[in-house]
């Protein structure tokens, strides 16, 4: 079956990573392409992380075969024993200004790949100031400053030469586990965390613990639109959305979102959300009603969707 032609009415490429394949969706030749293992050079089915370059290559974190990169015919792949990767499980995937990669690993701690000279460093807590090596979440901000979620010591932030460590003892930060970081062109900082969504402006610190409604829950994922509607995507609890002060939160009981369990959120160009849910496809926001995509109704294999992300021609 072929994905509905809505989908290539709104964006250029639509790319998902799901936990058995990844998806490319390509509007200019109305083709959708699934690649796996069993049909391309991908070394693992289980891909968790999606990041597309400044010059359109697309770098995929796996769960159990590290880093993988392929752009028209080049294909690479990076692990632990062919290069310093300093750990299989890439979870999470940046790129500064510098044409840097950012990687963020569970359980090797950060590396930082240098694509113009094709070298690696890595960082952890044997030599620098990250206190934990489970990286759950990376953002740069407008000024390079590295944001970091931990899975166990709080967010870092580092600025090439000093770390800084906000936790629960030094912030409002209600909890050492930080599950995302979304940085909007306000370059403001949204922390999500086992309890709550904080936002940070270097200078004042916002936690929304159960302000406006927002729960005091797992945040997952968070963007901000350019019409400055923060979404706000709930490990269990659905999808929330703020606009103008009014918040409002979507899930399966009063909306047609598939799943209120959201693990990732983009923003297409025609301003219409995206999201990905763990094991019931992904969903379409527009014109107030979501429209599903599953492995029933499309060309997806498998509805549990860990990220979407959208290509920059799109804009």
């Amino acid at each position: 079956m072929n994905f509905p032609k809505l989908i290539f009415n709104s964006l250029f490429q639509l790319l998902l990573l799901l936990q058995g394949n990844q998806l490319k969706l390509d509007a200019q030749t109305k083709t959708s392409l699934s690649f796996n293992k069993e049909n391309s050079t991908i070394p693992s089915n289980m891909i968790q992380a999606i990041h597309i370059d400044s010059s359109q290559g697309i770098w995929l974190g796996s769960y159990d075969s590290g880093l993988i990169y392929f752009k028209d015919s080049t294909r690479e792949h990076y692990t632990k024993s062919n290069s310093v990767l300093p750990h299989n499980n890439v979870f999470a995937i940046s790129e500064d200004p510098n044409n840097n990669l950012w990687l963020g690993t569970f359980g090797g701690g950060l590396a930082k790949f240098d694509l113009n000279r094709n070298e690696w460093e890595v960082f952890d807590t044997s030599n620098s100031g990250l206190k934990h090596n489970w990286i759950y979440s990376i953002a740069i901000d407008n000024q390079n400053r590295k944001w970091i979620g931990t899975w166990g010591s709080g967010l870092f932030m580092y600025d090439d030469s000093s770390w800084t460590n906000f936790n629960r003892k030094n912030s409002p930060i209600p909890t050492y586990k930080v599950t995302s970081v979304f940085i909007d062109h306000n370059d403001i900082k949204w922390i999500g965390t086992l309890r709550g969504l904080l936002s940070f402006d270097d200078d004042t610190w916002t936690w929304y613990n159960n302000d406006k409604g927002i729960l005091e829950v797992s945040v997952y994922s968070t963007i901000v639109q350019k019409n400055n509607t923060l979404w706000i995507g709930f490990k269990k609890q659905g999808l929330g959305m703020l606009l103008d002060n009014e918040y409002f939160l979507f899930n399966n009981k009063n909306s047609s979102i598939p799943s209120n369990r959201i693990y990732s959120i983009a923003e297409d160009n025609d301003g219409c959300i995206w999201v990905a849910t763990f094991a019931n496809g992904i969903a379409k926001y527009e014109n107030g009603d979501f429209r599903v995509y599953n492995s029933k109704n499309s060309e997806i294999q498998d509805d549990l969707i860990f990220d979407i992300k959208i290509d920059r021609n799109n804009n």
